[in-house]
């Protein structure tokens, strides 16, 4: 099929307009539920921890599966709350809970996976300072605090549950999934090693034995203040190198009873701490784990060197310096002084604003709601999870010196948006009607990619902030107000906020500051595109990208450059112009190093371009690279989704019907499991299949996915191109199911719409004039056929030479209908003698009219010709079992059986006749074909 394909129906984009191995220790019995298992992290008593991928949300986890025969039900269900409980606490030094679900009888739970190793390995990795250490502990005990305030209480805080990640952070695992396990299989208290989980002798998982509070010792419920028992061993373990007591069971605990802890090796400041945390009754303990805290902050070492640095003992500046020195030699690292003051996102995306999101969104009436919020809010987490994570890598590097100055400032202030980003998000979320609702996936799929903040490359070169301090405020703010109103614009308001875009632009130009400019341009563009003003859209991108390689702007180059590719090649059929836009693009992504965003776009404009450029492995190839970047860059559901679908765009337009097919299926798979079964986006790929189902010969299924993909645009506000594009293609459908009447109303209608949406002179409405003129021929309506071909005249179609083959070929039609038979084959003849090879379109439909043509004057040697290369043209265009291929199959069954293949000729025709004999569009060759074989 031709690059310009204006009379076929459309493919269309919703954006458009390893198990573990078997054994007693491990309980996998294929892969869990939505889960792909990428090899075991560790095991205990009763867990295995996996690496896995979560194939709905393309997330790499921690997935925890608890052995079903060491819970009870009871236990299980107890389990089961809690993990939920704290999937709702969001704190930076508590490893996430993304969900808990149960597949086949085993209860997989699953976490955020942190890519370092434990506290005890930390710990033995180097020397640590005392200072050091306690900042990390005191990380740890931020998040056991938080949980505390919500309710959960660990049971298991030991150094091998708190995890340091690569970035030097401290995140405390296993919250609360120590809790209570009935294991009914008869082991004793002395079972296990010292730090493993033990088992009283009632068959209650308490705890690791060292880490043991007395209470629990006595079968006592877990508290807050048995978590600041444990907490103090992990301290003293910590500093001193040994745990305050020797024994290592709970027997031998409970023989240690009333013996005073061994806290050798402490500074005397922090052997008070670990006494009074240490106390053998709870209410002789620091009332909270925020008093713990309070008091590791009051480091007298600390407050000297605070002392010194301030000037504070001004009469000794020499000693002063030699204190310095020695406070440089005590002084924490950079990883765990940052994780200490991290900052928390409060008012962003903090516990109360997820929970009202999660009712919010869950609430909606719309049926996709419930997967929705699930997603979405999965989603958000992530996002804010990666945002903190590059918020303390930044702390590191500033403290480091791991950077120019100006280069700091910039990884501060391209953060600081992401946080405000995030945070209006959540805003206009908080009020989603569902419309918005719908849109949400998307929405945050396309925040400010964290990476784009920490690309050293990208930083160095562009100056994104302005010096001068009076002109950064006012670019933060013009900044501030794009970033508005481009999510206004992906909620489907970008009428609403064009004057502010419009605003903002003429403000960004008084600024002269240029990076500020191009970012308003595209925005401004990016709304003009969302409002179908194509040149606008368009003018506004090419300035854009203008200005910002004139600063160094790479990372917004190759963005704007990917987005123009598209627009040029997708949207406006200017393929040759579209072409440099994508290779801009990848090299820009090439030099960068290949940051996922930019390449996923780099190489999905490439994919796109080459497939309008018949360039079908350059294509696929291309689809591939950007397949392999978003795996590896776990980009969003909808993105892959993305790619997928138009991967199967592209074996459609190379005749691969079956490979097309399985790709359309594979993205609507991918975009149901993450948005839900009803949701809106799942038309177009409805669309797609439809598309398939004619080429299947199946052009009344075809029509119920059609109506389906129309209603759900519909549902949409602003989605009126996707509909027209699926009306054009309803038309087709129901002509070649035989329902003419039926079909020309539809063609009427998706006229209607297309002009609507993309104006009277566009590609698409071109497009919509030619399948209506196919319609009013296929039912002898030469008239209407006419009408119908001046206006896809007037509407562009003398700008596209494939284009104009196509209107010469139905004029042909149109002549024979009239009775002109020498100027219809005239027509068929100059339109295969110019056509190049790929317009199979063109030549199909010609060689058809040549092929009845020549049947009715009985010259079955130029018939067979004419049909065998229609139904080779049109078994890629349309596909092997279409009509319009049937019916080429008919006419070269008859010539077969004219010049003496009987047999073959027979074998055609009674495979055809079933799928097109009550179509009345083919009459005149069903009723050839079934004297043939009567």
């Amino acid at each position: 099929m031709s690059a310009a394909d204006p009379t076929q129906p459309s493919t269309v984009d919703w954006r458009d307009e390893e198990g573990a191995p078997a054994s007693v220790a491990s309980p996998v019995q294929g892969e869990p539920g939505r889960y792909r298992l990428h090899g075991e992290l560790g095991r205990g008593g009763m867990a295995v921890v996996h690496r896995a991928i979560d194939r709905q949300l393309e997330r790499e986890v921690a997935l925890k599966l608890v052995r079903p025969d060491r819970v009870s039900a009871g236990e299980r269900a107890r389990l089961v709350r809690e993990a939920r409980a704290l999937a709702k606490l969001r704190h930076p030094n508590v490893v996430t809970v993304y969900d808990v679900e149960e597949h086949d009888g085993q209860l997989a739970i699953a976490m955020a996976l942190i890519d370092g190793g434990s506290l005890r390995a930390w710990l033995a990795a180097a020397p640590r300072t005392t200072a050091a250490i306690v900042a990390v502990l005191a990380a740890a005990g931020r998040g056991l605090a938080a949980a505390h305030r919500a309710g959960l209480v660990h049971r298991d805080f030991k150094p091998d549950n708190v995890l340091i990640d690569r970035d030097g952070v401290a995140h405390v695992a296993d919250f609360g999934l120590a809790r209570a396990i009935d294991v009914g299989d008869g082991e004793d208290a002395t079972t296990g090693g010292a730090d493993e989980p033990a088992v009283t002798q009632a068959g209650l998982v308490i705890g690791t034995p060292p880490y043991l509070a007395p209470e629990l010792l006595d079968g006592g419920a877990a508290t807050p203040a048995s978590d600041q028992y444990a907490f103090a061993v992990t301290l003293v373990e910590a500093v001193a190198g040994r745990r305050p007591f020797a024994a290592t069971t709970i027997e031998a605990r409970r023989a240690e009873r009333g013996q005073a802890p061994t806290l050798d090796g402490l500074p005397a400041w922090l052997r008070a701490i670990a006494a009074r945390g240490l106390a053998e009754v709870p209410a002789a303990r620091f009332p909270s784990m925020d008093e713990v805290l309070a008091a590791l902050a009051r480091d007298p070492a600390l407050r000297r060197r605070r002392l010194v640095r301030g000037g504070a003992v001004a009469a000794a500046v020499a000693v002063a310096g030699v204190l310095g020195a020695r406070a440089a030699t005590r002084a924490p690292d950079p990883a765990a002084t940052c994780a200490a003051a991290a900052r928390p996102m409060t008012g962003v995306w903090d516990h109360n604003r997820r929970v009202v999101l999660e009712g919010a969104l869950a609430g909606a009436t719309a049926p996709y709601a419930p997967t929705m919020a699930r997603s979405t809010i999965a989603a958000l987490d992530g996002y804010a999870e990666a945002l903190v994570a590059a918020e303390l890598r930044a702390c590191v590097l500033d403290a480091t010196g791991g950077g120019a100055r100006e280069v700091v400032v910039r990884r501060r202030a391209c953060l600081e948006r992401s946080r405000n980003q995030l945070g209006t998000l959540v805003d206009r979320l908080l009020a989603a009607d569902d419309d918005a609702v719908a849109r949400a996936g998307q929405a945050v799929a396309e925040l400010q990619p964290i990476a784009a903040c920490e690309s050293q490359d990208a930083l160095t070169r562009a100056e994104t902030v302005p010096s001068d301090p009076e002109v950064a405020s006012a670019s933060a703010a013009i900044l501030a107000r794009v970033d508005r109103a481009r999510i206004d614009v992906r909620f489907g308001r970008a009428r609403q906020v064009l004057p502010t875009l419009v605003s903002a632009v003429a403000d960004a130009r008084a600024l002269g500051h240029g990076p500020t400019l191009a970012e308003a341009l595209s925005a401004l563009g990016g709304a003009a595109s969302a409002l179908d003003q194509v040149k606008d859209a368009e003018a506004h991108l090419r300035e854009a990208l203008v200005i910002a390689q004139a600063h160094g702007h790479d990372l917004f180059v190759g963005r704007t450059a990917g987005f123009l590719a598209l627009d040029l090649a997708r949207v406006q059929s200017r393929v040759l112009e579209a072409e440099p836009f994508a290779q801009l693009a990848v090299a820009t992504s090439e030099r960068l190093g290949r940051p996922t965003d930019l390449e996923v776009i780099a190489q999905f404009a490439t994919l796109v371009v080459a497939r309008e450029l018949e360039q079908f492995d350059a294509a696929d190839a291309a689809g591939a690279r950007a397949l392999a970047a978003a795996d590896a860059g776990r980009v969003s559901a909808a993105r892959r989704a993305e790619i997928v679908n138009a991967l199967g765009a592209t074996a459609r337009r190379r005749g691969d019907f079956a490979t097309a097919a399985a790709r359309f299926r594979e993205a609507r798979a991918v975009t149901a499991a993450a948005w839900g079964e009803a949701h809106p986006a799942l038309g177009a790929y409805d669309n797609n299949l439809a598309v398939i189902a004619i080429a299947d010969g199946q052009p009344m299924e075809a029509a119920s996915q059609l109506r389906s993909a129309i209603a759900a645009a519909r549902a949409l506000r602003g989605a009126g191109a996707r509909a027209a594009n699926s009306q054009v293609s309803l038309g087709f459908a129901l002509d070649m199911a035989g329902e003419r009447e039926a079909a020309i109303a539809e063609s009427a209608a998706a006229v209607e719409a297309t002009v609507t949406a993309y104006g009277a002179i566009h590609p698409r409405t071109v497009k919509a004039h030619l399948m209506r003129a196919r319609i009013a021929i296929g039912a002898g309506r030469a008239d209407l056929a006419a009408e119908a071909l001046a206006s896809a005249a007037a509407a562009g179609a003398d700008r596209d030479a494939a284009v104009q083959r196509l209107v010469a070929t139905l004029a042909a039609d149109v002549a024979w209908l009239r009775g002109d038979r020498a100027a219809a084959r005239a027509g068929w003849r100059a339109v295969i003698a110019a056509a190049a090879p790929a317009e199979t379109d063109a030549i199909g439909l010609a060689s058809l009219g040549l092929a009845a043509a020549a049947r009715a004057d009985e010259a079955w040697a130029d018939a067979l010709i004419a049909a065998r290369a229609a139904r080779a043209a049109l078994a890629t265009s349309d596909g092997p079992r279409a009509p319009l291929t049937i019916a080429a199959s008919l006419e070269e069954g008859l010539a077969r059986i004219a010049t003496g293949d009987v047999d073959g000729g027979r074998a055609l025709v009674t495979a055809g006749l079933p799928i097109v004999r009550a179509n009345p569009r083919f009459a005149s060759v069903v009723a050839a074909a079934e004297a043939a074989v009567r």
